[in-house]
Order: structure tokens, then sequence, then C-alpha cells
């Protein structure tokens, strides 16, 4: 199963559900605050290589999980949201069939948003196809 963009997202948005997180991948849609904080992920594709004759590729993803608590939000307590978000995204994030490692995880806080910020890197085959057999019998003779 090829993996893209989407289907990352789904699976961090299902992994913080599971934890009893209101997340939100597009639009936040119900940012009442009495009800717990919010996360907001966003994945971003952050460079392609290819390799094998184009046969693979290797795509890097930054993912942003923004953390709102509300009007007048601890540092302490955003402090806490983002070590539990990385314990669990970290060590690697499950995606159907494939969990890909976490290269990186950074945190920083903005405007009262608390951002726990990882990077993967996703090798997977890029085209589906048989290889030729390009090797024939070669009868040689020799004299001397």
């Amino acid at each position: 199963m090829r993996l893209g963009t989407n289907d990352i997202k789904e699976a961090i948005v299902s992994i913080l559900n599971g934890a009893g997180y209101r997340v939100y991948d597009e639009h936040v849609r119900d940012p009442d605050f009495s009800k717990g904080p919010l996360i907001f992920v966003e994945v971003s594709p952050a460079a392609w290589a290819f390799g094998g004759a184009g046969i693979y590729e290797t795509r890097r993803y930054i993912i942003d999980c923004g953390y709102v608590a509300g009007e007048v939000p601890t540092r302490r307590e955003m402090y806490e949201a983002l070590d539990a978000m990385q314990d669990l995204l970290t060590p690697a994030i499950p995606i159907g069939d494939r969990s890909p490692t976490v290269d990186g995880v950074n945190y920083s806080i903005v405007d009262g948003v608390a951002h726990c910020i990882l990077e993967i890197e996703l090798t997977q085959k890029r085209i589906d196809r048989e290889t030729e057999d390009y090797m024939e019998t070669l009868d040689v003779s020799m004299t001397t």
C-alpha cells in the first residue's frame, strides 16, 4: 500500500483521538474550551528524492500538532501536553501496514499555542512494475 499525506494525517488524528484529545485536521468546528483543549494537526510534505531509476521515492514530512488549552493556558500545562504527544507519536507512527520512525521532535510555544513538530521520512515503491529480464544466453567459443 502506497501511503500519502492524508494517510499520515488520519493515522495521527486517530492516535491523538484515542488518547482523549479533541483533534482537528482541517477547520476547528467547536472551539468551546470548556469541553477541553484542542489539537490541530497539519502534515506538510517537505522534500522528495527518487532512487532506483525512479522506482523508489523518499518523502520527508513535517508534522505540526498545535495544542490550544484555552483562554489562559499555563506553560506547565502546555509542556505536559507536548510531552504526552511526543510519547504517543514516538518512536514510530503506525500508518496502515507501515511504521515510519520519527527522525526528530521539536517544541515551540507561540501566542499560547504549543507546537509539537515531528519529522518523518518514508521510502516506498513509486512504480509497481515487473522487472524485465535482460540476461540472455551468450555462446562463446574460444580458439587459441
